[in-house]
């Protein structure tokens, strides 16, 4: 699909794609995060805050790389022969449009001076929508059957023998199911993101944000800030955080969004004491992240 949509100047190539995209999960709308079931809010509670092990920027884009190549076998995890029965199943519809973002995604980053400005505008918000929807399905899923994450991690630690108490072990369930859904939507959020993380789109981008300002597409468009060097968005990252609200999905990932930073980027003592007022991150860790590329000892 990227040979023929490189060589080909015709939009039916785009067209199938994009066509393609919108097939998956279609009959769910977008999540908005402008309010979310009391079930997530709950789990989400229930989730531990977010840490930083220490490890410095340089160090973990290595182990990232590392860890890509490795899992790198050659396996796309798409199956050779289609699926017998008449809908596709849940592994299947993830692959598939976790494939066809990135295949629209890379088709638009690097045709973007031959796609009219409308149509470019179409696709980054349909790259957008398409993860959003799959939370959509996540979400119903989960307010349909409240306690089967719950009671499946109950269960195994309950035949591991490690905890003898039911309510320690439902406890601890609770929260590990709670970090699972955290981890989930971040990881939709951010294909969203990367699939359109490109200097040449960022115009586009902020159009489509403009004209869609949801909070779940206002926190697309900072995972694509964040990804860079450049100074935080200190006005822009204060404004959501509070708009987001306490407690809220929302307000995870932005936070979410903001170590992952820390963990890719030096940052500056300017936003290391911004975030420390703001973000309430404790000014050791931040040093932490920073100097140990500098040659200083880590701080205790």
């Amino acid at each position: 699909m990227l040979f023929l949509a490189h060589h080909t100047p015709d939009d039916f190539v785009l067209t199938a794609i994009s066509e393609a995209l919108h097939s998956v999960f279609r009959s769910h709308a977008p999540v908005t995060f402008e309010s979310e079931p009391e079930l997530i809010s709950k789990l989400i509670a229930a989730a531990p805050a977010l840490t930083y092990s220490g490890t410095r920027p340089l160090e973990h884009r290595k182990q990232q790389r590392e860890l890509k190549d490795r899992m790198d076998d050659g396996n796309d995890g798409l199956v050779e022969t289609e699926e017998s029965r008449d809908a596709l199943s849940l592994f299947a519809q993830i692959t598939m449009l976790f494939k066809t973002v990135e295949i629209l995604g890379q088709v638009l980053k690097n045709q973007y001076s031959t796609i009219q400005r409308v149509r470019k505008r179409e696709l980054v918000d349909e790259l957008f929508k398409g993860p959003l929807r799959a939370l959509q399905d996540f979400y119903e899923f989960l307010g349909k059957n409240p306690n089967v994450l719950v009671a499946a991690i109950e269960e195994s630690l309950k035949a591991s023998q490690k905890m003898s108490l039911e309510e320690d072990r439902s406890k601890l369930a609770r929260k590990l199911v709670g970090q699972l859904v955290e981890v989930i939507t971040y990881v939709f959020v951010l294909k969203a993101a990367q699939s359109v993380h490109s200097e040449n789109l960022m115009e586009d981008v902020r159009d489509v944000v403009k004209n869609n300002a949801t909070m779940a597409f206002k926190i697309i468009e900072l995972g694509i800030i964040l990804d860079s060097p450049r100074s935080l968005p200190k006005d822009r990252l204060k404004k959501l955080l509070k708009e987001a609200g306490p407690n809220s999905i929302a307000s995870r990932l932005i936070r979410a969004m903001v170590v992952n930073r820390l963990y890719m980027f030096k940052t500056s003592e300017a936003d290391m004491q911004w975030l420390g007022t703001v973000f309430d991150v404790s000014m050791q860790f931040q040093h932490t992240v920073s100097y140990q590329d500098k040659g200083h000892k880590r701080l205790k």
